[in-house]
């Protein structure tokens, strides 16, 4: 196993950072932290499986022309062939978003290659809100606001994560 080969080349760097940082750490036996450097490498590599067997529908999201036609699945192959009309349209997009638009303003017979991207974007699109309420929290509760409630607080991240929300005018309107 690669771990128990370059043992040595972690305890001497080790070694040298708790030198360095005068850290007071007892010395932990050899066989420990093999085993425990083993289970996180194990863990990494069962966490990470995910992305490869969501591989094909990622690429579909990113490039679908990036794939053979026998790599891609059966139920987006009919799709696919008329998909090739709007290869170059699609082969131009620069950031993710534009990409959103394009299969959300696809015909309706490309449904599937839609429904890919309604997926692949439910993925990610909780964590990219989480990141907006984090951030704006880290810059609203700094060490000059210490005296923020929760009310106000609540009420600054609501608005921090609703800022891609467009009112209805014509309806706030009538009523």
């Amino acid at each position: 196993m690669k771990i128990q080969k370059t043992r040595n080349d972690i305890f001497d760097n080790s070694s040298k950072i708790i030198k360095k940082f005068s850290l007071n750490i007892e010395l932990i036996e050899l066989d420990t932290l093999t085993t425990f450097l083993s289970n996180i490498h194990t863990n990494f590599i069962t966490r990470f499986n995910d992305l490869k067997t969501h591989y094909i529908s990622f690429t579909l999201f990113s490039n679908p022309f990036k794939l053979q036609f026998n790599e891609i699945p059966l139920k987006f192959q009919a799709e696919f062939k008329n998909l090739d009309i709007y290869k170059c349209e699609f082969l131009s997009l620069k950031t993710n978003n534009d990409k959103i638009n394009f299969f959300k303003n696809l015909p309706w017979e490309f449904i599937k290659f839609k429904n890919n991207c309604l997926k692949i974007d439910s993925y990610f699109g909780g964590s990219y809100i989480c990141e907006i309420l984090f951030s704006c929290l880290k810059f609203r509760k700094d060490k000059y606001s210490t005296r923020i409630n929760q009310d106000t607080l609540f009420n600054v991240l609501r608005v921090a994560c609703s800022n891609d929300l467009v009112p209805n005018f014509e309806k706030i309107i009538k009523n």
